[in-house]
């Protein structure tokens, strides 16, 4: 599926509404997401929203968010 889009951006915010991580191409969004910030270091525990907008090459809009929880253990 993802291999049909021909724009792809995706984007996970904190509670606040704060970009802590993004991708650019799908490609990277295969690998999900670690847990860790744009800057390397380690997330807070907590609830997160993802945000992906992309268009397919038939000029389909995907529009998809959600919350995800991300836990750590001790």
């Amino acid at each position: 599926k993802a291999k049909t889009l021909k724009e792809f951006n995706g984007v996970i915010v904190n509670r606040w509404g704060r970009e802590v991580y993004t991708w650019e191409n799908w490609q990277d969004m295969e690998a999900g997401w670690d847990g860790k910030l744009s800057s390397g270091s380690d997330a807070s525990p907590g609830v997160y929203y993802y945000i992906i907008k992309a268009i397919g090459i038939d000029g389909f809009e995907y529009d998809e968010q959600g919350p995800l929880h991300l836990m750590r253990e001790k």
